[in-house]
């Protein structure tokens, strides 16, 4: 499995109930299938990440009822519109 794959399927099973609690705009740190914090920044989030998990994977992603959508390529045209 890819890397922060099992993260990033928790964060989408769990982001109705994690709209419930924290409300959108917060910041999740994710580590496997556990919901771990909420934080009010990133910078929060990733520093509590780094506290608890060190270097192992963790995700740390805004919880927002619209997922945007995000391209990365070295070709400008790929990415547009």
């Amino acid at each position: 499995m890819p890397l922060l794959d099992q993260e990033q399927q928790t964060y989408d099973k769990a982001l109705p109930d994690m709209l419930k609690r924290s409300g959108e705009g917060q910041f999740v740190v994710i580590r496997g299938e556990e919901v771990c914090k909420f934080e009010p920044t990133y910078e929060q989030a990733l520093n509590w990440g780094y506290e608890h998990f060190g270097l192992a994977p963790f995700l740390v992603r805004q919880v927002t009822a619209v997922q945007p959508q995000v391209c990365y390529s070295r070709h400008d045209d790929l990415c547009a519109g």
